[in-house]
């Protein structure tokens, strides 16, 4: 699928996907599918100050245009990729890492909190024997759990970038409505790939949406926990896909004091922002409605005004919240 088509496998599938892992693993004591890698991916080491450049047009406007580089330490880089990689509970063969299991553990409060259980496992330890029992099981999936724990990760790392932003704000004196339209055609401009929580060569042999979007030409990255990159690993790698995007703009724009909540959809495999500001240039907008409240949808990956998504993703019953302004996560019940 192409990038401005919108498609990506986003962070609901991951979840579904480490759901059953974990179903598998109550039930019977392993793993509930056998996975095989044959790579040996690892990625670049960065060092010292990560530098990148950009020049883009406002998409509602495309007569404004706007400039700015942005910089970020490799030490904040790779404390967002760690702090991200901490909450992810598995290795390489998308095996349980007991390692990272232990008693206080990020990995372990997400394989507690992450979920909805239906018993109380607040005071279980890892090695409780309760977690052996037929009668214990995930009733509900948080979404957007690791998005809520990069944004606090994240956000007071992003001074350089804001930075930028605000320099741009005072030279073109911008609205309210004109600086988040710059700051979402910025995000819409950089480059989108694929970052996979397993092996991008095993995804593509497996067929689907991974393998049709290598095909158009993207790149694809292996064993990214998640399977999105926090927002100031998004600027270090200068890549990404859709709830990469989507949590990147939450971040920002929360931090400038506007309404947004991160929509995932399962059926379309994509993620995009909403946010409550009313299209200036978009006569029947689509939105959700949470809250008694009218969010507006903002695709990331493509060069779409407010309130436009393409045909194939606009059934808006088909999106949900599941990271609300207050950084309050929804639940999708499980089956």
């Amino acid at each position: 699928m192409s990038k401005n088509k919108g498609g990506c496998v986003g962070s609901g599938v991951v979840m579904y996907i480490v759901f059953m892992i974990i179903k598998g693993l109550i039930f019977s004591g392993e793993a509930s599918f056998e996975y095989i890698d044959d790579t040996t991916y690892e990625p670049e080491i960065i060092t010292g100050i990560i530098s990148h450049s950009l020049d883009w047009n406002d998409t509602e406007n495309p007569e404004k245009s706007y400039d700015g580089a942005v910089t970020l330490s490799a030490e904040d880089y790779y404390d967002s990729k760690k702090n991200k990689e901490s909450y992810w509970m598995f290795n390489r063969d998308l095996e349980f890492d007991t390692n990272k299991m232990l008693a206080g553990s990020n990995a372990f409060s997400y394989y507690k909190e992450g979920f909805v259980w239906n018993k109380d496992v607040s005071s279980y330890s890892f090695d409780d024997s309760r977690w052996n029992s037929s009668l214990l099981e995930p009733t509900g999936i948080k979404e957007g759990y690791p998005y809520m724990k990069s944004y606090y990760n994240d956000n007071s790392k992003m001074n350089d970038i804001y930075s930028i932003f605000n320099k741009i704000q005072k030279q073109n004196n911008l609205s309210k409505y004109e600086f988040a339209n710059m700051v979402v055609s910025f995000v819409q401009n950089i480059k989108y790939n694929i970052p996979t929580t397993g092996s991008c060569s095993e995804e593509y042999e497996n067929g689907g949406m991974v393998q049709e979007m290598i095909d158009d030409g993207h790149s694809c990255d292996s064993y990214v926990a998640f399977g999105y990159y926090a927002p100031v690993e998004f600027i270090g790698n200068w890549k990404g896909d859709c709830d990469t995007r989507s949590v990147f703009l939450f971040t920002v724009l929360k931090h400038y004091g506007y309404d947004v909540v991160i929509l995932n959809s399962k059926l379309y495999q994509h993620s995009i922002l909403g946010i409550n500001l009313v299209p200036e240039s978009t006569t029947i907008p689509l939105y959700k409605k949470y809250n008694y409240t009218k969010y507006y949808a903002w695709e990331a990956t493509g060069p779409l005004s407010l309130g436009l998504l393409n045909p194939e993703f606009n059934n808006m019953r088909e999106w949900d919240v599941v990271l609300d302004n207050n950084l309050n996560c929804s639940i999708t019940l499980l089956n």
